[in-house]
């Protein structure tokens, strides 16, 4: 896994511990914003494989998906993880980051970010990447830590000024779009944008 272009050793998470125990209000709420179909999903951020998983349980075989992450040792873990769970048909995992991603413009048509972007180095540029290659139409949610989350118990690396605001997300996808949705929570926030 990476922080800011660096490289992070991290110990893969047990199952059932998502997100200092709001794994399954993210969960719901980003179910509540998805749309009922999609061709082509691309999920930025790997990281444990989770939201792949939630992905192919949602969508299932007929969607086609793919997620990069640029760290080798992480997309090797949730291959691991997905064939054990019988979920690697229709998945490609590519070594990539959110600031400069191997896509063609308007290629997916469902695109996801779940707690990657306080990893991320250049944040508007991650912006930028991801509605590139979302098509026209498409939807792209965003969920990620606000910076009051800097308290929780992260391994290591983690300062308020790590994280983007909510308010920063909106204003910065708001010269992108015009269909753009922020809701908030205490310590995380989620943004809709249809293209």
């Amino acid at each position: 896994m990476y922080f800011k272009g660096k490289k992070m050793h991290v110990v893969p998470k047990a199952e059932g511990h998502e997100h200092f125990g709001h794994g399954q209000e993210i969960k719901d709420e980003l179910a509540k914003r998805f749309p009922q179909t999609a061709k082509r999903i691309l999920d930025v951020g790997t990281g444990f494989g989770s939201n792949l998983i939630f992905l192919k349980h949602l969508y299932g075989k007929p969607t086609l998906m793919w997620s990069i992450d640029p760290s080798q040792d992480t997309l090797a873990n949730a291959e691991r993880l997905l064939k054990e769970k019988g979920l690697s048909e229709g998945v490609t995992l590519l070594k990539g980051n959110a600031e400069k991603m191997p896509f063609d413009d308007g290629f997916f048509d469902l695109i996801t970010s779940v707690m990657v972007l306080h990893h991320t180095v250049d944040v508007p540029a991650s912006f930028r990447e991801m509605y590139r290659v979302l098509e026209k139409g498409g939807t792209l949610i965003i969920a990620d830590w606000k910076p009051e989350a800097h308290t929780l118990p992260f391994k290591d690396h983690h300062h308020e000024k790590d994280f983007v605001s909510a308010t920063k997300t909106e204003q910065i996808f708001r010269g992108l779009a015009e269909d753009v949705k922020l809701s908030e929570w205490p310590l995380w926030y989620l943004l809709k944008v249809r293209k």
